[in-house]
């Protein structure tokens, strides 16, 4: 310990052993990598040549092992930003929320090995499970890495990352060990979380680690930009009111089906007496009208179909 902390050489005399013990510093340019631990098989003083011997071998090994370490940490540095390079050149394609996701999570799974990669967007006190996310988050067996991972985020603000995570779940389902979790931060706020698992004790690395985060840090402003894309889309396309299509979607959709499907079901539906509602109750009370029966619609509609308002 004292030639790791000194960087001197260090000799010890064992009378019990009957023997003599050297140790000699593996140094390099940036530090103490290591100890050379030579012992003599009988007391003895160890001759000044081949201690100088002994320091300038311990101190070429340091030097080669520096290298080596400096050449693997700038080979996997370069990789890294191949890997946030590519990924964020991909976001910013103008690509759908779910289609980025969805190439986020391989990314991540890809690069990290990770078991299982979950996105959520906090909105108040709620956690919404943003879509491409991998199944198991939609499972109870999640409830508890979420509500665990989302209680350290919002008190700490900080990320999270355990080795050896020991998150109890009520299920015979395999327990996830290794856990990284990063938040997604815009403009100062915390918009949600990033979590990526794996069953094996360690799994990750702090290298890992570091490159998560740095990849959240720069896609959390391509998601965002997603999701205000398709809102915006959305605020097109439909009716403020109701968040009906509108009548020019609708004729789009209409248009497309006659050159594409086989068959097709159009029904007109007409709220009767309406007029009377607006001058007998006010526009107000009309309005409601309109949202109660367009709810009621959309009840009983299927996913796929399309429900407009049309304004005649």
């Amino acid at each position: 310990m004292q030639a790791f902390l000194t960087g001197k050489i260090q000799l010890e005399d064992s009378i019990s052993l009957q023997r003599s013990i050297l140790y000699a510093p593996i140094k390099g340019a940036q530090g103490v990598y290591g100890v050379i631990e030579i012992i003599a098989p009988h007391i003895m003083e160890f001759p000044k040549s081949e201690m100088n011997f002994i320091s300038l071998l311990a101190n070429t090994a340091g030097s080669a092992l520096e290298n080596a370490k400096l050449y693997e940490q700038s080979r996997r540095l370069v990789a890294d930003l191949q890997l946030i390079n590519e990924t964020m050149h991909r976001l910013n394609a103008n690509l759908r929320l779910q289609d980025a996701l969805e190439f986020m999570v391989n990314q991540i799974k890809r690069s990290f090995g990770a078991e299982e990669v979950g996105f959520f967007l906090f909105d108040r006190e709620k956690k919404k499970l943003l879509p491409g996310s991998t199944p198991f988050f939609q499972s109870r067996q999640a409830k508890k890495y979420i509500e665990f991972v989302s209680k350290r985020i919002r008190t700490e603000r900080d990320m999270v990352f355990l080795g050896d995570a020991k998150i109890h779940t009520s299920t015979s389902t395999p327990t996830f060990r290794s856990l990284m979790a990063v938040p997604m931060v815009q403009n100062g706020m915390l918009k949600g979380v990033a979590i990526v698992l794996h069953r094996e004790p360690y799994h990750f690395t702090f290298e890992m680690f570091k490159l998560l985060q740095s990849l959240i840090h720069h896609s959390t402003l391509a998601f965002a930009n997603a999701m205000l894309r398709e809102e915006l889309e959305s605020l097109v396309i439909t009716d403020y009111l109701t968040k009906l299509y509108s009548r020019h979607y609708l004729d789009e959709q209409l248009q497309k089906s006659m050159e594409t499907d086989s068959f097709g079901t159009f029904i007109l539906i007409d709220i009767d007496n309406f007029k009377e509602i607006n001058d007998t109750y006010g526009h107000q009370t009309g309005d409601d009208v309109i949202i109660q029966v367009a709810n009621i619609i959309k009840q009983n509609i299927r996913e796929n179909d399309i429900l407009s308002l049309i304004h005649i």
